[in-house]
């Protein structure tokens, strides 16, 4: 390459970093700035100029004094870390039978596998829920 391609080159690489790095910017400025409000009171907030980190922090003070937020979080941990390591076990396996066996009706067995993935969950929650209910399961493990 002569010298005047690899300067275009170069300098080519070093915009579309320097654009990225803008975009990336721009994209992630709302979220950081949410987070960091998140640590404000309202009038921190609100208030001119604005400042980047809060002088208090009561409003989570409040929340884990008020709240048994561990307890809530040991649930959710326990609760999606079982249901994600049955997910990916089971759907393994199918995905597995699916794609190595010949069976009858295998064909059939897989458009109903696609077929109930295509149901929103917003058309399954309210049944899930009564039938959960039903058996008891709610407010437990």
């Amino acid at each position: 390459m002569n010298e005047k391609k690899k300067r275009r080159v170069t300098l080519l690489r070093v915009v579309k970093i320097v654009l990225t790095v803008f975009l990336i910017v721009i994209v992630l400025f709302p979220l950081i700035w949410m987070a960091v409000g998140s640590f404000k009171l309202e009038k921190e907030i609100l208030g001119y100029p604005p400042t980047v980190f809060g002088t208090k922090y009561k409003s989570f003070q409040r929340i884990f004094k008020t709240i048994p937020m561990a307890s809530y979080i040991k649930n959710t941990v326990i609760f999606a870390g079982g249901s994600t390591i049955l997910a990916v076990l089971f759907d393994s396996l199918t995905g597995y039978a699916f794609a190595r066996l010949d069976f009858k009706g295998k064909d059939l067995l897989f458009l109903l596998v696609l077929l109930t993935m295509m149901v929103p969950f917003q058309v399954m929650m309210i049944p899930l829920f009564l039938e959960s209910n039903l058996l008891g399961l709610l407010d437990t493990y």
